[in-house]
């Protein structure tokens, strides 16, 4: 049996997860061993209620039943996430290893982070002579944040330099507030400063396009670094200064440590390796690295193949609002152009999916155990829908397939509602441009549109229902008599039938309301419609043709005593005001026939003489039921 990897991460760190996921796959192929990577999109700008959604892919599987954890430590923003894995690795007991980022119960192995910042920091001072430094971290307090910060503030200090309380900012390793808080920095102090040195290159990016804009040039007006050496940073103008970690060969390390470490062999429990300063434009410098590294790891997402693909699945999903339809639309369109998620492709869903006008009231934010899995496509088949404990689900791909993959479990949400969750068979090449992101995101909202569908439908049927049901009796209205009653006599009648005409009129509901009120009255037709449907057949229509007057129908295709269900309906009638201790007799006058074979249904004419026939019983009972009234 193939050995079964967990890992999991932050995909926003999309370098990181295809650098490190190069290194994983090259030697998880080579030693026949599956790694499936849970995978969230929390941010700490995100709400609450996004945060929660994404965090529960985190919680889907249950580690205990792989072999070995890899943990994206560095990538996770927020301290519950920490906390849970830190957890799972103590409960689990199944060997572990984080990757730039010390967890209780894990391996490490990280990046010199502190050396590569330093050397960036002691060039930025040495070679250009800046001064004035503001320095970007990212998350306050994050590990990340504070080593780089240290390296740059003993740097300074080595060179003579202080730098000030006031230029440490924060931009949450985001674009939008690094530039924010040093716009606030430039406003304040009437200045631009010497250099700006961010803790990563999308901090970076955004300040030097913001200064830019703004009449300032870098690097000969301010210089400008960053952290991590992203590809958009070596292809951005001017290419970024930063600091370059080895992913790849800690992807490779990683992989072959927790091999090991399954197979009980002894591995160094903690190392670090090499974090180089990559000289750039931005900093004044030739950038001889980016010349040879530009579009080294090229990758054929087109944005515009990629945003056809999700406007081909919108409309393979945008009218589903049954299970079935799921599973044949979603079906086809991954067998047919389901190039982006991989050959294999798995949707699970909370078995209240499709069943229930407000998931939030049935689905907290965990996955049950047990998943209804309504798409999987697998070697090029589509399995039918079927149920399946979620561990089991997330296997099933693998179990089909002769040779070793990589799985990317993401999971598919409304707000904080985890609906469900995919397994694409595809790799780490699915995170460049945030690719993965995207799909997660227009696959929710897909759901969602599904979910908006079946409400809609449900409310459709209840208030057609409504329009063609009486809301005192329950049973058909007028209009039900019309459009459901009658055209299922004439279908019936058309192919050879035999049906049974009904009119049953309750006998003196007049003096039923005058004398004992119409809170009786109504009870008096209640009671008539429950003792009509106890005497006929289930398959015998009721419908409340005018106040008192009711419209019976029964499809037959054989001959049927009309006098027997007549006498069946007196004779429960009269039990049924002792039974429901009512203050009165109660009767009600049924005109019944029998329809012949190749007979047409004609409503006016069958109602004319079921009238009649129900006239001439109502005569009767009226006289016996006005004798008993004057005694």
């Amino acid at each position: 049996m193939r050995k079964r990897i967990a890992l999991l991460a932050n995909g926003w760190s999309s370098q990181f997860l295809q650098e490190a996921g190069r290194g994983i796959k090259e030697v998880a192929l080579k030693e026949d061993a599956d790694v499936f990577a849970f995978v969230n999109y929390s941010a700490h700008s995100d709400s609450n209620v996004n945060k929660i959604g994404e965090f529960s892919i985190l919680t889907l599987p249950d580690i205990k039943g792989f072999d070995g954890l890899i943990v994206f430590g560095s990538t996770f923003n927020m301290q519950m996430e920490l906390d849970y894995v830190t957890q799972v690795i103590e409960e689990s007991g199944v060997p572990a290893i984080s990757l730039e980022y010390e967890l209780p119960g894990a391996d490490y192995l990280g990046s010199d982070d502190y050396a590569g910042m330093y050397d960036l920091s002691k060039h930025v001072i040495k070679d250009h002579g800046a001064k004035n430094i503001v320095y970007i971290g990212g998350i306050k307090d994050h590990v990340g944040t504070v080593i780089r910060m240290n390296a740059l503030l003993d740097a300074a200090k080595d060179s003579g330099i202080t730098i000030p309380k006031e230029n440490i900012l924060y931009g949450n390793f985001a674009a939008r507030p690094a530039i924010a808080c040093l716009e606030e920095w430039i406003n304040t102090h009437k200045c631009i400063p010497d250099a700006v040195v961010c803790a990563n290159d999308i901090m970076a990016i955004g300040v030097c396009n913001w200064l830019h804009e703004n009449g300032h040039d870098v690097p000969a007006d301010v210089i400008v670094t960053g952290f991590d050496c992203l590809e958009v940073a070596r292809n951005h103008v001017p290419s970024i200064a930063s600091v370059k970690r080895e992913w790849e060969s800690m992807g490779r390390i990683a992989m072959e440590r927790i091999l090991k470490k399954i197979a009980g062999e002894e591995v160094t429990p903690y190392e670090e390796l090499g974090a180089i300063f990559v000289n750039g434009e931005s900093c004044g410098c030739r950038d001889d690295f980016y010349a040879k590294t530009k579009n080294l790891y090229s990758n054929p997402l087109d944005g515009f193949e990629c945003d056809q693909h999700f406007r081909h699945m919108y409309l393979a999903m945008r009218k589903i609002s049954t299970k079935e339809q799921f599973n044949e639309s979603l079906s086809y369109f991954f067998l047919n152009e389901g190039w982006l998620e991989g050959d294999n492709v798995l949707l699970a869903f909370h078995p209240s999916f499709f069943f229930s006008e407000d998931l939030s009231k049935v689905i907290n934010n965990t996955f049950p155990q047990e998943m209804n899995v309504l798409c999987c496509v697998n070697n090029k088949e589509a399995a039918p829908i079927h149920t399946s404990d979620k561990q089991d689900a997330i296997f099933e791909l693998s179990r089909a397939k002769e040779k070793a993959g990589i799985y990317i479990c993401v999971t598919v949400r409304v707000d904080d509602i985890p609906l469900g969750f995919a397994v694409l068979s595809s790799d780490f090449g699915i995170f460049k441009n945030d690719v993965l992101y995207l799909w997660t995101r227009h696959m929710s909202e897909y759901a969602e549109q599904i979910e908006l569908n079946v409400t809609i439908n449900k409310l459709n049927e209840r208030l057609e229902a409504l329009s063609v049901t009486d809301a005192l009796t329950g049973v058909y209205n007028r209009t039900g008599c019309e459009i459901i009653m009658y055209p299922e006599l004439e279908k019936n009648q058309q192919t050879g039938g035999k049906s049974i005409v009904m009119l049953a009129d309750l006998d003196h509901l007049k003096y039923i309301n005058d004398t004992f009120g119409h809170t009786y009255g109504d009870t008096a037709i209640q009671t008539a419609v429950r003792v009509l449907k106890a005497s006929l057949p289930d398959k015998y229509h009721i419908g409340r043709y005018g106040g008192d007057e009711f419209f019976i129908s029964g499809v037959e295709r054989e001959d049927v005593d009309v006098n027997e269900l007549v006498e069946a309906i007196e004779e429960n009638m009269s039990k049924a005001a002792d039974a429901n201790k009512l203050p009165f007799e109660l009767s009600m006058s049924v005109g019944a026939f029998q329809l012949e074979k190749g007979q047409a249904f004609e409503s006016d004419a069958c109602i004319q003489k079921a009238d009649a026939l129900m006239y001439d019983i109502k005569t009767i009972h009226h006289q016996r039921m006005d004798e008993g009234i004057k005694k």
